[in-house]
């Protein structure tokens, strides 16, 4: 008879890209707002946000970034989340792979480690967006004070990371 030894194994699979509004997160690029792509005027720039339609950002999460190299004061940054957040929009400074990274790192800090007690936990590490190794960091600090050991990978195959020692 065939044993499937994973299945036995009781392993709890973590998936970080749960953690992330993949959907969600639309980008705000400065770069539009700029002369020539290069400098910012305030009197133009205020103008031109004032008369941005912001409502396809209403309730999203937006990642406010400049896509060329270009001097941009921080103030500017300001208005635009002041803007955003008259549409109730939720607004991180980056791209939108980092902001993804950023909400998964703040959710990290939200999981209940209760679940995780004393479990077989592996950190699902194949998926179709590439996290920072921040993130897998941060989960590696927050699962091992609670989990029995930590694996990375998929359950087929994993890579062990931490075991739990027993002290009698």
């Amino acid at each position: 008879m065939i044993q499937n030894k994973i299945s036995e194994a009781a392993l709890e699979t973590l998936d970080l890209l749960s953690l992330a509004p993949l959907n969600n997160i639309l980008e705000f690029d400065i770069k539009p707002f700029l002369y020539q792509e290069l400098i910012l005027k305030e009197k133009d720039f205020r103008q031109q946000i004032k008369d941005f339609n912001f409502e396809p950002f209403r309730h999203k999460i937006v990642a406010v970034f400049c896509s060329v190299d270009a001097i941009v004061p921080v103030w500017a940054f300001m208005i635009i989340a002041h803007f955003l957040e008259n549409v109730h929009a939720e607004s991180y400074f980056g791209d939108k792979e980092t902001i993804v990274n950023q909400i998964i790192l703040n959710r990290i800090t939200t999981l209940k480690s209760e679940n995780y007690q004393d479990k077989r936990v592996v950190v699902k590490g194949c998926g179709h967006l590439a996290l920072n190794p921040e993130v897998y960091m941060a989960i590696t600090q927050f699962l091992k004070p609670v989990a029995k050991s930590i694996f990375y990978g998929e359950p087929c195959s994993t890579v062990p990371i931490f075991k739990k020692q027993i002290n009698f």
